[in-house]
């Protein structure tokens, strides 16, 4: 048996980007197609063809801000190096992809990182998430992110040319980064 490290902590970013949304009182509901339609995500039998990518393309949340009543879909993203680009194109342009790193939390909206995968930025440089965030909890769930994939961090730093790709993910601190 071969765990699935990558599977692990993609959903172990999912957890804290849910808990961080739920802690700033917003509605949380899991959206992805392992959620929705638990019996066609055998990871042993997976499902084929145009409508299983289609399912599988679901965001994992909808988020909703109780000030506001508006809602928002929410993809989470684990990736050890800072980077992430979209293999085809994405059924949910206007769906938020927020990028955990072990050196912090970025976002951007799905339909510019179509256009540039380097167009992530911090929570709180965000013209619409910034309106929605609380930044004491960012900060929090940052250090936290910092601290909890700190070895992928070493692992990155301690190999030769495989610092982090994105230019926000430069050893920057978490009061920096809200």
């Amino acid at each position: 048996m071969k765990i699935n490290d990558h599977m692990i902590k993609g959903r172990i970013a999912e957890a804290i980007i849910e808990d961080m949304f739920i802690n700033m009182g917003m509605k949380v509901v899991r959206y992805g197609y392992e959620n929705v339609i638990p019996e066609l995500a055998n990871k042993n039998n997976l499902i084929k063809g145009k409508i299983a990518d289609e399912l599988r393309g679901m965001p994992d949340f909808i988020i909703l801000d109780p000030k506001t009543n508006y809602a928002y879909y929410i993809e989470v993203k684990y990736r050890k190096k800072g980077t992430f680009q979209f293999k085809k194109e994405y059924k949910y342009p206007n769906a938020f992809i927020i990028l955990v790193t072990p050196k912090g939390i970025l976002v951007s909206e799905a339909k510019e990182v179509m256009k540039n995968p380097d167009s992530f930025v911090y929570l709180n440089k965000h013209k619409i998430i910034s309106k929605i965030i609380d930044k004491d909890i960012v900060i929090q769930y940052i250090e936290f992110v910092k601290k909890y994939f700190s070895a992928d961090l070493e692992d990155i730093t301690n190999k030769k040319d495989k610092k982090p790709k994105n230019k926000h993910l430069q050893n920057v601190p978490a009061l920096r980064q809200v």
